[in-house]
């Protein structure tokens, strides 16, 4: 399906993240991201309360803010990799809108 690039920089480093949709069904993407040595599933989307990450390979989940601020989302740095975060945090930030129930979740409007 759909591929998006997004460049990824962290403690001086550069390097590229890709994220591919394998499954979108309004609520809810299954994705592939790969960037520098990290690629894995992911399932991110909205529920009642907000908006959710999910990698289940790694047994881990989380709330998200929303998929435009990368700071929040790099909270996540303490419990993984910085690389992979910010190659997650970057990725995640190319995904198109989600719609529930009228409302709009990982607008561009949020930063």
């Amino acid at each position: 399906m759909m591929l998006s690039t997004s460049v990824c920089e962290y403690l001086g480093q550069t390097w590229i993240a890709h994220v591919e949709i394998l499954e979108d069904d309004g609520l809810f993407y299954e994705v592939k991201i790969t960037g520098r040595e990290h690629s894995f599933h992911a399932i991110i989307g909205a529920h009642t309360n907000g908006v959710f990450l999910c990698i289940p390979a790694w047994q881990f989940g989380c709330e998200l803010d929303s998929i435009h601020d990368l700071f929040f989302n790099r909270h996540i740095r303490d419990s993984f990799d910085p690389y992979f975060v910010e190659t997650l945090s970057s990725a995640i930030r190319l995904l198109p809108p989600i719609r529930k129930d009228s409302k709009l979740y990982f607008d561009e409007e949020t930063n």
